[in-house]
């Protein structure tokens, strides 16, 4: 019995020994992730977190932000006032997931076709097309679920979402648009 018990000591103290060595590390910040850089632009905000920084397992997650709530996890891509943003799903924790930068396009650069919108549309609130209408308003963004591009309203979002039968991404689709 004291054979055993001596080698068990022996590895807990060096495991002991070793930690209180390295450097501290909070749970929050391994898992949770450090926010390395936030952008705010008319009343969107873009959060970049990283986690597990400097190991293998680092991972890139960003997060996208109107007027204080989540931007909706329904589509590959948007074009907003912060710039083009792709989502990406990874089943893995190391790289990049959610919303990441993929350009400085944003909708005001986006030039208007001779079509002019439809008072229908500005109701509802979205528009199919991946060109902009004349006199689509300021705010609305582009977004594109994987198959169709949408001019929409931020503020209804969820109407487009409810109307088209649009799909969660979640994590388990493994997808990543590029």
């Amino acid at each position: 019995m004291k054979k055993t018990f001596i080698p068990i000591t022996m590895i807990l103290l060096t495991f002991l020994t070793v930690n209180i060595q390295a450097k501290s590390i909070s749970y929050s910040d391994l898992f949770n992730g450090k926010t390395e850089k936030i952008t705010k632009k008319n009343g969107w905000t873009y959060k970049l977190q990283v986690r597990n920084k400097g190991s293998r397992s680092e991972g890139q997650y960003g997060y996208i932000n109107y007027k204080g709530k989540s931007f909706p996890n329904y589509f590959y891509a948007i074009i907003c006032p912060l710039g083009e943003y792709k989502y990406f799903l990874n089943k893995h924790q190391w790289g990049a997931h959610k919303w990441m930068f993929s350009s400085k396009t944003t909708p005001e650069q986006i030039k208007f076709n001779k079509a002019k919108i439809h008072i229908n549309s500005l109701k509802r609130g979205y528009y199919k097309g991946s060109s902009k209408k004349a006199g689509t308003p300021k705010i609305w963004v582009r977004v594109y679920t994987g198959k169709i591009y949408y001019w929409v309203n931020p503020k209804q979002v969820s109407v487009l979402i409810k109307q088209k039968k649009l799909k969660y991404l979640s994590s388990g689709l493994f997808r990543s648009f590029r």
